[in-house]
């Protein structure tokens, strides 16, 4: 047999106490601080981190200034070496260490099986090669590149 409990007391409304009562009271009290923010970020942060993981951030930008003799020296030119660089990680581009000149020409290698799949990835990128303009940019030939790969997919299944 079951005994039935009282219910709790009321409790008076002057004295209702919230459940993050605390820590208001120790931030009211502690507003016009001088620290405030900083105990509040070195409090919080942490934890804020490990729910929503790290802050996005803008790319850093070097603002060093490169002397134009350093740049005539170079036989890879900055602008190329910028986007070969900030490439997907799915593309891997190799310079071709046969073709070093100092005409300006860069001559990039990428290598490819030859079965059946790959195959209609050429025929397609060959294709599509033909619809770019003269001088393009490596992104561009990348990006068609993978166009023909995603129609190869598209054909075989």
């Amino acid at each position: 047999m079951a005994v039935p409990t009282p219910p709790p007391p009321p409790v008076p409304p002057t004295k209702q106490q919230y459940l993050c009562q605390p820590l208001l009271d120790a931030v009211l009290a502690n507003i016009r601080s001088p620290v405030f923010n900083h105990s509040l970020y070195r409090t919080f942060v942490p934890a804020m981190t490990a729910i929503h993981g790290p802050p996005i951030t803008a790319p850093v930008v070097c603002t060093r200034k490169r002397r134009f003799e350093d740049d005539e020296r170079q036989s890879i030119p900055n602008v190329l070496q910028g986007e070969v660089a900030r490439l997907d990680p799915k593309f891997l581009v190799n310079l071709d260490p046969s073709h070093c000149s100092n005409n300006g020409t860069v001559h990039l290698i990428c290598k490819l099986d030859a079965n059946p799949f790959l195959q209609s990835v050429h025929r397609c990128m060959t294709s599509r090669l033909l619809q770019l303009p003269d001088k393009h940019s490596v992104t561009a030939l990348l990006n068609t590149w993978a166009q023909s790969i995603h129609q190869a997919c598209l054909s075989a299944a």
